[in-house]
């Protein structure tokens, strides 16, 4: 639940970045109406500043958002690369565990069927030890 709470969140920060943009583009579009109907005399002076303070201050508060949102959306990544790593480093780090340690981790990954003959063998794997190993990948794809 909390990994679908995550990709919930992340896609809807996503979404929200996505508008924040088109809503910028907005703004840099009004600006540049209003300086051309400037240019050509339709709009006053004072109008026109006024109109660009307006959407200065938008644009400021929009990019504000923007930059929030980003950081959530980092914060996030970081967290998932955080728990890959750790899971990673459990492997990388088998030779300094102690016995019991090393023990528990292989009974993790019991071996189901063993072909003497040709040496083959093939690991079934503990639920729990699965769900951590499936989140994973779940996570890989997510970023392709």
């Amino acid at each position: 639940m909390e990994d679908q709470n995550i990709k919930t969140q992340k896609a809807s920060y996503l979404y929200a970045q996505k508008v924040l943009e088109r809503k910028i583009k907005d703004e840099e579009l009004t600006l540049s109406r209003g300086r051309k109907l400037f240019i050509a005399g339709i709009l006053k002076l004072d109008d026109y500043k006024e109109l660009k303070k307006e959407n200065q201050v938008s644009t400021k508060n929009l990019k504000k958002e923007a930059r929030d949102i980003f950081i959530k959306l980092r914060a996030i990544d970081k967290k998932n690369q955080v728990e890959e790593k750790a899971l990673v480093e459990i492997f990388q780090r088998f030779s300094e565990f102690d016995s019991s340690d090393k023990r528990h981790l292989v009974n993790l990954i019991p071996p189901t069927d063993v072909d003497f003959k040709t040496g083959d063998l093939s690991l079934g794997l503990n639920q729990a030890f699965l769900k951590i190993l499936s989140k994973k990948d779940n996570r890989k794809t997510e970023k392709r």
